[in-house]
């Protein structure tokens, strides 16, 4: 398959431990049916995978080693340094990417008001997705909920570790912004979206693109998969939100929180309701799963207003 344009691929890693899942990632971009321009691989400072990855990796793609941790929304813009092409892409280290991710993202960058495109990212779970956690909630854990368009459709903005966008748009608007994204400690994101309003203000003909046949396969260990870390992965998001609706002033907050106003009105009710429609036909892990659904959303508005207490202090 050819490229209209060529595209390189940014992937971020902070831990040693995750090297394996880094090693597969990276094999799965060089299996992309599309020509990759470059493979692009960040280590935000941890010295052991920095000296894995340059003695391992150095002959198959540009190793970027960041001496002190700044987080993934510093380590993706260090990845950007390196890239030339006019489009880019992002992969989780942690993920597995389709051979055909690439070339169909690609493919909806070929219409010039397509500013970026997003897949979707289905959970490799280590062991069973547990019984009383929802699909609704698998954004918790980095991958596509059930509430997400099952077509190509235009989105307010798309999911970082799995998507593609025009680099001229960060040497316009500059790079991710460094009070949201990842940290070493701590679940908070964000770091995409806010890119994606700010490119959308400056833009505002063009589009993002969710395309849910770009198929990326995230892997979630166990240590994922408990009420507690939904809980605290729940209240950061809504750290993030708050900072979303800090740092981009111009719109409404309405309009910037949209899709998270949608999914509290409708993903979230229709989920609890089928969980307890489950309860009442006998399976009790369906009442686990709607209250861990409110204990979510609860958890979500206790960090956004937090979030809100400390800036204003």
């Amino acid at each position: 398959m050819t490229c209209p344009e060529s595209v390189s691929v940014v992937i971020c890693s902070h831990l040693a431990s995750r090297w394996e899942y880094a090693l597969r990632a990276v094999a799965s971009v060089e299996e992309q049916a599309v020509a990759v321009d470059r493979i692009v691989f960040v280590v935000d400072g941890d010295d052991v995978l920095g000296r894995r990855a340059m003695v391992q990796l150095s002959e198959r793609c540009q190793v970027v080693v960041r001496p002190e941790r700044g987080g993934l929304s510093e380590a993706r813009n260090s990845g950007l340094g390196e890239v030339k092409s006019p489009l880019v892409a992002f992969l989780d280290d942690d993920a597995e990417a389709d051979v055909n991710w690439l070339g169909r993202l690609v493919s909806h960058m070929e219409d010039p008001a397509v500013l970026g495109a997003g897949g979707r990212s289905t959970p490799l779970w280590e062991g069973a997705q547990p019984k009383w956690f929802p699909d609704e909630l698998l954004w918790v854990v980095g991958c596509s909920y059930r509430g997400l368009p099952e077509r190509s459709e235009q989105v307010r903005n798309v999911f970082g570790g799995c998507a593609i966008y025009r680099r001229s748009l960060f040497d316009e608007l500059g790079g991710f912004r460094s009070e949201f994204g990842r940290q070493h400690r701590g679940a908070a994101g964000c770091e995409e979206t806010e890119f994606c309003l700010r490119t959308s203000q400056a833009h505002p003909d063009g589009t993002f693109i969710y395309v849910p046949s770009a198929v990326i396969l995230h892997n979630v260990p166990l240590a994922r998969s408990t009420p507690w870390y939904i809980l605290r992965r729940s209240f950061d998001e809504g750290r993030s939100k708050a900072r979303l609706v800090r740092f981009v002033p111009s719109q409404p907050t309405k309009t910037k929180l949209n899709p998270e106003l949608y999914f509290l009105r409708s993903t979230a009710v229709r989920g609890i309701r089928s969980e307890l429609i489950r309860t009442l036909r006998g399976d009790l892990s369906g009442l686990a799963a709607a209250a861990i659904t409110v204990a979510s959303v609860a958890g979500a508005a206790c960090g956004y207003l937090f979030e809100l207490v400390v800036a204003s202090r």
